[in-house]
């Protein structure tokens, strides 16, 4: 069931009749009628409606080339398809079009431009949401470039495309080309925002993360994240939800160090704040209770591991619809656990 609340009537009728006929309405409806609805808005709401349009458009231009020359629109309906489908994950297909918005933006602005460093970006986030990181980290280093030079190192845009590019290394495990664009992050946000800045924690927790992986940098790793958490504790209280990261991040950390006592006791608050949110049979609960489970195997506490990866596996069995790997390595995680 689409949501209509709010929506303007008269555009809601033109939509949802572009959504009923199907792609018989191209001959019913102009070019520039479907230009139109599908550039009406970009919220998820919309964009379920306004993606049929955005596909019309497409095909009603590619059944005449020569008889419509590229207009100027054009660009602007291939990014709003493109993002539309990133939007409801249709990350695939999104990445193609935002491909095909960046040979047409590429044409009208043959140097550096804002409107080619967005498309770059958001192809990077498309490849990244499938898991492309290489493909991402090549995409953001480009509207990198471009934002650094038009926009500065501070703005926004820039910085958002720095952090970008700095997850996408660490996802590839890069973590020394990783921990300079984290550093340099951090120092930004400091300068902009001051040292006791929420923002300013999620960066700390950023580079205390990368950090974590690399050798003669985990104590300073540990440092960092304790700075990050203190911040967060006294702008949001000891238990709110954004303190989860920061927490498993710093276990992390601490049983990389052979500290398994305190790593346990920042799972366990981790796990009740989850609980709390989300209750006690959710599977966002899941991560939260491997980790539990393996720091308390790692400490020989065999029986409270073995109901941890117990309680795991029943959430698994409810929330999972069909049998597959991850219930499969949550069984030979208890089994694990009964042989010892």
């Amino acid at each position: 069931m689409l949501r209509t609340k709010g929506l303007p009537q008269l555009v809601l009728l033109m939509m949802l009749s572009v959504v009923r006929t199907g792609s018989a309405q191209t001959a019913a409806v102009g070019p520039a009628a479907l230009a139109h609805q599908c550039l009406r808005g970009d919220t998820v709401e919309w964009c379920r409606l306004a993606l049929p349009a955005c596909k019309q458009y497409v095909e009603s231009r590619a059944q005449s080339p020569a008889a419509n020359p590229q207009e100027p629109e054009d660009d602007k309906i291939w990014n709003q398809m493109a993002g539309c489908e990133l939007k409801l994950g249709q990350y695939a297909d999104a990445a193609q079009h935002y491909e095909q918005t960046l040979k047409l933006r590429q044409k009208q602005y043959p140097g550096a431009h804002v409107l080619l460093a967005s498309v770059h970006h958001d192809l990077g986030t498309a490849y990244s949401a499938q898991e492309k990181y290489a493909e991402a980290e090549a995409q953001f280093r480009r509207a990198l470039s471009m934002r650094q030079h038009l926009l500065g190192a501070e703005h926004a845009d820039t910085q958002a495309s720095l952090r970008a590019m700095g997850r996408s290394l660490y996802l590839q495990e890069k973590h020394s080309e990783a921990a300079p664009v984290f550093e340099q992050i951090r120092n930004i946000t400091e300068r902009l925002f001051g040292s006791d800045d929420l923002r300013t924690a999620t960066a700390l927790r950023e580079v205390g993360m990368v950090w974590s992986n690399i050798e003669g940098k985990r104590i300073d790793a540990q440092r960092v994240l304790r700075r990050a958490l203190m911040i967060q504790k006294v702008k949001l209280g000891t238990e709110h939800m954004d303190l989860v990261e920061t927490m498993r991040a710093l276990a992390h950390n601490l049983e990389n160090t052979s500290q398994d006592s305190e790593a346990e006791s920042l799972y366990r608050t981790a796990l009740t704040i989850l609980e709390r949110v989300y209750g006690p049979d959710s599977k966002e609960l899941l991560p939260a209770l491997f980790e539990l489970a393996t720091n308390l195997r790692s400490q020989q506490k065999y029986s409270e591991a073995e109901y941890i990866y117990q309680r795991r596996l029943k959430i698994y069995s409810k929330t999972v619809k069909s049998p597959d790997i991850r219930i499969a390595m949550s069984m030979r995680s208890v089994a694990l656990a009964l042989e010892l």
